[in-house]
């Protein structure tokens, strides 16, 4: 009697199934690192506002406070800030606390995959700048 080339029914569910359990594993996993790669561009923003700030308090001796403080917006002229081109982080915040110390916020955009994530930077003259991220999940 010839046997039948092939898989059975039984091999085949069973397949199915681990690739189920890994499928169950991994994605969690993989949106996890997708979050934290586009947390990338806002922390870069805050980053990128704290040293336009530097680079202004070490020309005029004093930090920049003009149209953009305790307003969300997405350009500072004065300190060369144009977060337009950015796809995840445009607006930000940046709020003086008093003449030595700021903070600067960020939050990613409504339905893109940065949404629920939200990017603080604070910088006090006596310490070094403290980076916040805090990514809510949407799962």
């Amino acid at each position: 009697m010839k046997r039948d080339k092939g898989f059975s029914l039984v091999e085949l569910i069973i397949v199915i199934v681990i690739v189920g359990l890994l499928s169950i594993i991994s994605v969690p996993i993989y949106r996890g690192h997708v979050q934290r790669s586009v947390a990338v561009e806002g922390r870069a923003l805050v980053n990128e506002i704290a040293a336009a700030q530097e680079i202004h308090r070490a020309r005029s001796q004093t930090w920049f406070v003009g149209s953009g403080v305790n307003a969300a917006t997405t350009t500072v002229a004065e300190l060369g800030l144009d977060s337009r081109r950015n796809r995840y982080f445009r607006l930000f915040q940046y709020t003086m606390t008093d003449e030595n110390n700021f903070s600067v916020e960020t939050t990613g955009e409504t339905g893109t995959r940065a949404e629920g994530i939200q990017i603080t930077l604070t910088w006090k003259s006596d310490s070094p700048a403290t980076v916040i991220e805090n990514i809510e999940s949407n799962d």
